[in-house]
């Protein structure tokens, strides 16, 4: 990993080098990590050995901000330190702390550090007018900033956040019917990387009707499916019940940011077509809490279609347009809130929560026809929030979608190859 070093100008003590790990790097702005070796405090606030930060430069920007988390991955705060003269260089940054620092809590509460040492370098002569105008100027700002961000964050987040869950509300029965179920092999190729047969606990976060928790149930000693949706959760349980090996399976209400469990308690975390639904850097960070050290986290998603007919697959995108269009003009892509899959990996990366990653293929076969095309369009949550708003089956398009498979397809199941891309991360 290319190394970086850090170097703080202090206006009233040594200057200090910090040897850093790179994480990005853009024309204008910078990003590093700095694992902490010792124990040390900011002020009253504990950094235990292990910890590790993720600092942010900007080129000539008046701040540098460092995100401190705990060995377990917990955000333990972000600390603004108000500087001058910043400047990125091809292996090192360097800047003039300017003494104020601001502290902010994961809740959200704001604390100002060192402004007794701010005003006895102004009393020295170390700070003049302008520069303490220009400290208390960014000061200002970076509270506004805050403020503004954590009400947003708190009215934004909770709206998404119910819209999100309320999206699989009503179709659960549907859901498990039609979706395809994760490969074999992508049990084994975990198995396989986490160096446990069988693993201790699996723990499946999003694990909606259990589609995805259940292939663990004869090859773990202990699943645990983690669901907000009651609906999903309910016909997990009743799907459940029948497996040979269902006493190894529990569904227990939570969310991915908090599921509840203890730390280092799991061997494998899955996320199965939900991760694009969850928030990025609070879910790996809960993620790292609850991994083991040498623990894998896997994110699986489905390419749709599934490869099984060129005709049909034009008609299942036409009728995806038209039920996004609905969408928009009902102002639901407004409320709900979802990340690119195309951007997981880079996420999980800059996250500096896993010490590997890296992106594998798989791929499976199922069988379907006409029907089950149709009943896969209704299993996405898109299609049954619109329908649930009153939007008949022939204005969504639903009839010529049927027409279109029956043509097609069919009622004589055929073979569907279902492609996957599975996101890994090691604890």
């Amino acid at each position: 990993m290319t190394k970086y070093i850090e170097h703080k100008r202090h206006l009233n003590k040594p200057d200090e080098d910090f040897i850093c790990d790179l994480v990005q790097r853009s024309s204008d702005a910078l990003i590093l990590r700095y694992d902490c070796e010792t124990d040390f405090h900011v002020r009253d606030v504990p950094i235990p050995r292990g910890s590790h930060t993720i600092a942010h430069y900007r080129e000539g920007g008046g701040f540098v901000l460092w995100e401190m988390y705990g060995p377990d991955g917990s955000l333990i705060g972000r600390l603004y330190h108000i500087v001058e003269n910043q400047h990125i260089a091809d292996n090192s940054v360097a800047y003039t702390d300017l003494l104020l620092d601001l502290w902010i809590d994961p809740d959200g509460a704001i604390r100002e550090f060192d402004r007794d040492e701010l005003e006895q370098a102004l009393a020295e002569g170390k700070l003049t007018a302008e520069q303490i105008g220009k400290i208390e100027a960014t000061a200002r700002r970076i509270r506004a900033e805050q403020e503004h961000t954590q009400m947003t964050a708190d009215s934004t987040a909770a709206q998404a956040h119910a819209a999100n869950i309320e999206r699989f509300s009503g179709f659960a029965d549907t859901y498990d019917d039609y979706r395809p179920q994760p490969p074999e092999a992508f049990v084994d190729l975990l198995v396989q990387l986490v160096l446990a047969n069988p693993p201790a606990l699996v723990v499946d976060i999003g694990s909606g009707t259990g589609l995805s928790t259940r292939i663990w149930s004869a090859r773990a000693e202990q699943v645990i499916g983690i669901e907000p949706n009651a609906d999903m959760r309910r016909e997990a349980e009743e799907r459940t019940a029948s497996l040979p090996h269902a006493r190894n399976v529990t569904y227990r209400e939570g969310l991915s940011t908090a599921t509840g469990l203890p730390d280092a308690c799991a061997d494998i975390v899955t996320c199965s077509q939900c991760l694009h639904w969850l928030e990025p850097e609070p879910t790996f960070a809960e993620i790292a809490r609850i991994l083991r050290p040498g623990g894998i986290f896997a994110a699986i998603d489905c390419d749709w279609p599934p490869t099984m007919h060129v005709e049909a697959e034009e008609a299942w995108h036409r009728f995806m347009r038209r039920a996004r269009e609905l969408e928009t003009s009902l102002g639901i892509d407004r409320i709900v809130k979802h990340a690119a899959k195309d951007q997981h990996l880079s996420r999980m990366r800059d996250s500096g929560r896993f010490r590997y990653t890296r992106e594998v293929l798989l791929h499976n076969v199922e069988e379907g026809n006409a029907e089950r095309l149709v009943g896969l369009a209704r299993s996405f949550g898109g299609v049954a929030t619109v329908l649930s708003r009153g939007v008949s089956e022939t204005e969504i398009g639903l009839d010529v979608l049927a027409q279109e498979a029956r043509q097609h397809l069919g009622d004589e199941p055929l073979p569907w190859y279902f492609s996957y891309r599975v996101r890994l991360g090691v604890r």
